[in-house]
């Protein structure tokens, strides 16, 4: 009997060691996932948003509460919807358990945000999958410049071109 209390009593004592892992491990990932500098989201299968960040709401203008109300599908740019619906059957399947691409969202004013997203699978206990981590960060202004740069690169060659027109045409001396 006493044999059986000791064991007892390590039982309880390594489950309640474990259970205290656990709760240590969630707040860990609830403060990081909460005070991450880009915005996170967890979604679910069908693209329901379950959990969204701070650093989320920020770019995209929404409040927590409107992206949870919301689809990631809904608030993505139509032009880069085709893409969404084409990966993530495949990570589901398991063919791409992870995936990156930039895509633009539109933003609660109707403004384009272009994003770096990062989509992993999440799976449950069984290995079947049970939404997606997703890792949001905000590259319109970078999308900004080198389109600014584009442009300035094709106006310096029309006029290197234009130029060359000039004195090829001109009288040699």
């Amino acid at each position: 009997a006493v044999a059986r209390e000791i064991r007892d009593a390590r039982v309880r004592q390594r489950r309640r060691q474990t259970d205290e892992a656990l709760r240590q491990s969630e707040e860990r990932f609830r403060a990081a996932f909460e005070n991450a500098p880009i915005g996170m989201a967890l979604v679910a299968c069908d693209g329901r948003f379950t959990a969204v960040n701070d650093a989320l709401c920020e770019i995209l203008g929404y409040t927590s509460e409107e992206l949870l109300a919301k689809t990631f599908q809904e608030i993505t740019h139509p032009t880069d919807q085709e893409s969404g619906r084409n990966v993530l059957p495949r990570m589901l399947a398991g063919e791409m358990p992870r995936v990156a691409f930039e895509k633009r969202y539109l933003r609660k004013d109707g403004t384009v945000a272009w994003a770096q997203v990062h989509f992993a699978v999440l799976h449950d206990a069984a290995g079947v999958p049970a939404g997606f981590i997703t890792q949001i960060q905000d590259v319109t202004e970078r999308r900004r410049a080198e389109e600014a740069l584009r442009e300035s690169e094709a106006r310096e060659r029309t006029r290197a071109t234009e130029l060359q027109a000039v004195m090829d045409a001109a009288p040699v001396a």
